[in-house]
């Protein structure tokens, strides 16, 4: 695939990306809203980090951190969307609930609020009725609003395995064999051989950012599709983004990342310093 970084400063820096991404085009997905969930001992229970959501003072601190990107990143994606002339569009959010929650807490009635609808979500759908809101699909139903990266890195993980077990694999994965763990190597743009499978343990953040995007190219066949994340993944997002059409076959025409801070923000300057997107062609 063809590579090219581009700096961005404004929306309107992100929207011009976009729109030369998206020219022809008849579908695009938009990943936006990224929110994390962490676990609150006193409630027993998880909680959105999302800042208007978040009202007690106990929950200050890390909504002052990490609660603002969510809102100001949806915003952006529904900006960039308004900037298209695209027939369709879609937008879909990816849920961090591993990292902050301990295991099995995610457990009716802990995860209920976890799937209701945030207000700047309903707002901008309502505001822009021409963007329809993209949920996974399981067992045949769409059940939840967000996608799980729990479940992206062991679906991920279960797709490879099939495709190792086949003979499916693209020819330069390396497969390894230690005892009873096989796991599976695959190089990056820099030449470094980088793990892609483990018999033994969950895929990481590049394995769940290649799975959504063959999930979203699956269910809108998308040409382009546009991931807002804070910069910090820059990397997994990188290389899970060529994971998706080298190893998965996604098959969608264009990329755009946009790798925007997540911390300690509050406006669009401070969400857009230093920030940069990366379009990948094929």
């Amino acid at each position: 695939m063809m590579h090219e970084v581009v700096p961005v400063r404004t929306i309107a820096d992100v929207q011009s990306v976009a729109v030369e991404a998206a020219r022809g085009a008849q579908s695009v997905v938009v990943q936006a809203g990224h929110f994390l969930l962490f676990y609150d001992e006193h409630e027993h229970r998880a909680l959105r980090c999302i800042a208007d959501e978040l009202r007690d003072p106990r929950h200050a601190p890390i909504g002052s951190r990490y609660g603002r990107f969510p809102e100001l990143s949806l915003r952006l994606g529904f900006e960039v969307l308004a900037a298209l002339s695209t027939p369709r569009k879609h937008v879909m959010t990816v849920v961090n609930d591993w990292q902050y929650v301990p295991t099995g807490a995610l457990r009716p009635p802990t995860d209920r609020q976890a799937e209701t609808m945030p207000l700047a979500l309903a707002e901008e759908l309502a505001r822009h009725p021409d963007v329809s809101l993209l949920s996974p699909a399981r067992n045949g139903s769409r059940d939840s609003l967000f996608f799980s990266e729990s479940r992206l890195r062991n679906q991920y993980r279960k797709r490879v395995r099939r495709l190792l077990k086949h003979g499916a694999l693209p020819p330069d994965v390396t497969v390894e064999l230690d005892g009873r763990v096989v796991s599976c190597r695959l190089a990056d743009r820099a030449g470094t051989m980088r793990e892609i499978y483990c018999s033994d343990r969950s895929a990481d953040c590049a394995g769940e950012t290649a799975e959504f995007l063959r999930q979203a190219a699956d269910a809108t066949r998308c040409d382009v599709f546009v991931n807002v994340v804070p910069r910090a993944c820059w990397d997994f997002v990188e290389y899970g983004t060529d994971l998706a059409e080298k190893v998965l076959g996604a098959g969608v025409r264009t990329y755009v990342n946009v790798g925007l801070n997540s911390t300690d923000i509050y406006d669009e300057e401070t969400l857009l310093r230093g920030s940069q997107c990366a379009v990948h062609r094929r």
